[in-house]
């Protein structure tokens, strides 16, 4: 009885032996780059500015495009249905979220979105965010993409600046639909965007300074000072001057 429960030890280590075995081949096997692939290194210390310049002086860059052809197409939508509704709103490309949102006294919440980026950002006539567009090509959703833009997402929602994600199969008359229903344009849905064209509205002339009476009240136009935009100037629609 006790030569069979020492062989019974022997044989419980040997198969614990060739597990362990096992278990390390596929580790090194899983571990094991492709052919042609380099792990990033950096070499530098990425707070030095004096390594940085010496590692730009012994580079060699060249451009690349900022957006690529699906993103480019959705942008030169949204720039000409901005450019012609005639609010004020301006259109950026790969804007950093670090430059449009604030966290407060939570670095934590502030370093989670720093890096990340929008493919286009919107803003009204005083600079502030009001849409940011994300758009979801054919290969977007792979890996961590889908809680990357979850975050982004919500991040967005709780600053107030609206989320419109558009895909490579929106048709253009979809994307110019769906903008223009975010940012209460009054545009026909369906009419592609003629920023060169004359507006919707022409106001009636008003009086000229020869018909206004030498006695009547003389109006002046100033800047508000309860806004958010306080101290930067906004442009006088014509309603003003009815």
């Amino acid at each position: 009885m006790q030569g069979l429960g020492s062989l019974s030890i022997l044989l419980i280590i040997v198969m614990v032996g060739a597990a362990l075995s096992r278990l390390s081949k596929l580790a090194n096997h899983r571990g094991k780059p492709q052919s042609g692939y380099k792990p990033y290194r950096p070499v530098i210390d990425q707070r030095d500015p004096a390594q940085q310049l010496n590692a730009v002086m012994a580079g060699a860059f060249e451009k690349q495009r900022v957006m690529n052809a699906g993103e480019y197409r959705v942008f030169r939508i949204v720039e000409a249905d901005v450019a012609a509704a005639r609010k004020g709103y301006r259109v950026f490309a790969q804007t950093s979220l670090g430059e449009v949102l604030d966290a407060p006294g939570n670095k934590n919440a502030y370093y989670a979105i720093n890096s990340k980026r929008v493919d286009m950002l919107i803003v009204d006539q005083d600079s502030w965010p009001v849409a940011a567009i994300e758009y979801q090509g054919g290969g977007h959703y792979q890996g961590t993409a889908a809680a990357r833009d979850a975050i982004k997402k919500e991040a967005l929602r709780k600053a107030g600046i609206r989320y419109i994600e558009v895909t490579e199969e929106d048709s253009d008359a979809h994307i110019r639909a769906r903008l223009r229903e975010q940012l209460g344009l009054n545009m026909p849905p369906n009419e592609p965007a003629r920023p060169d064209a004359p507006p919707s509205h022409t106001p009636e002339p008003g009086p000229s300074v020869d018909d206004v009476r030498p006695d009547a009240p003389r109006v002046h136009f100033g800047r508000r000072t309860d806004s958010p935009s306080a101290g930067l100037a906004k442009p006088a629609s014509a309603s003003h001057f009815r």
